[in-house]
């Protein structure tokens, strides 16, 4: 399902200005493509969760995102490109998806909250790449893959030491 204005307008309870919606709430709808999603300039929350998404193309343009919920999707490492774009995302909400990788999350400086637990990743040496994310507080990572031989009395020492 492509979201259209209308479906923006419903989940808005009937705004006129749909560019003036600054929070919308969608799960659980089958959304595969953001659509019309994609002209909400002045959008600060997102909840996509529970749809069936591979791609976050176009969400670039939402410039005053600070909150994005898209657990339970079906994204991977490269749908998530766009999100390089968003410097005010403050949480994003990435779990239950396919994600491998998280090397395109550079652009998102002012990012607190990390959510990435039930993903595909491999490996703690990963971690590096959110080195520029300085203001990072919360990472939520287990479980995955690269939690898997950790004993739970040493996950926390473990995650804090492939940390930067």
């Amino acid at each position: 399902m492509r979201v259209t204005e209308e479906d923006i307008r419903e989940a808005s309870f009937g705004v006129t200005d749909v560019k003036e919606v600054k929070e919308l709430s969608l799960p659980n709808k089958s959304i595969d493509t953001l659509g019309a999603i994609c002209t909400l300039s002045n959008l600060e929350e997102l909840n996509l969760a529970f749809n069936d998404l591979s791609s976050l193309k176009g969400i670039e343009t939402a410039q005053k995102l600070r909150v994005l919920n898209v657990m339970h999707n079906h994204l991977k490492s490269p749908s998530l490109k766009p999100l390089e774009a968003l410097s005010d995302l403050r949480v994003l909400k990435l779990s239950h998806n396919k994600v491998k990788a998280f090397t395109s999350l550079g652009g998102c400086h002012r990012l607190e909250e990390l959510w990435i637990q039930n993903n595909d990743l491999g490996s703690l040496e990963l971690l590096s790449h959110l080195s520029p994310l300085v203001n990072l507080q919360k990472l939520a990572l287990f479980p995955n893959a690269c939690c898997r031989s950790i004993k739970p009395d040493q996950y926390r020492l473990a995650v804090l030491s492939h940390l930067p």
